[in-house]
């Protein structure tokens, strides 16, 4: 746990001390998360590259399949997500649930983070176990600005959800965000 501290607070210089001195920097903490998904959680770029560096799997599975860069894209940390890609994270890999890092983004609203994925290369339309979309995903956290720019990018607003034949407006409106119907159309 010490390393996984050390990762969230950014402190590169202990980071690389305790590697050194034989920390596991792949190892699971109780929560299940890795060193590297403490450090993308607290937006610690300087880190995440440091830990990568030392040889931390940049595509390491935390608790239900998910990666750093999952993490990094929920909580908004743009220079993160551009470090993990840069240093070999999977864009579009998914975690148990089909959910890829931009479904995680879109679900809480992280505007520039979206836009950074999809400029990055990530699939706009990627459909998670149940067929919802990103956008299905941003309907739901009612955001217009997010909803609005995944439209921008390509994304379908007419997909439909493998069970339920649900699409984004529907989602919307389930959210009671009736603002977003017109927008999602």
């Amino acid at each position: 746990m010490q390393l996984h501290a050390a990762a969230a607070s950014g402190d590169v210089a202990l980071v690389r001390t305790l590697v050194r001195q034989g920390l596991d920097m792949n190892e699971a903490a109780a929560d299940g998360e890795r060193p590297l998904h403490w450090a993308a959680g607290a937006g610690q770029a300087a880190t995440v590259e440091a830990l990568v560096e030392l040889g931390a799997d940049v595509n390491g599975q935390g608790p239900l399949g998910m990666r750093a860069l999952h993490v990094a894209a929920g909580e908004g940390h743009v220079d993160v997500v551009r470090a993990l890609v840069l240093l070999g994270a999977h864009l579009n890999v998914s975690a148990t649930d089909g959910r890829g890092p931009l479904h995680f983004a879109a679900a809480r609203a992280q505007l520039e983070t979206v836009e950074a994925l999809v400029e990055l290369g990530a699939d706009v339309d990627a459909a998670a176990a149940g067929g919802d979309r990103p956008l299905h995903w941003a309907a739901r956290a009612g955001d217009p600005a997010t909803v609005k720019a995944l439209v921008r990018l390509g994304a379908n607003a007419n997909s439909k959800t493998v069970n339920g034949d649900e699409r984004p407006l529907h989602w919307a409106a389930g959210a009671g965000r009736a603002e977003l119907v017109q927008v999602s159309k």
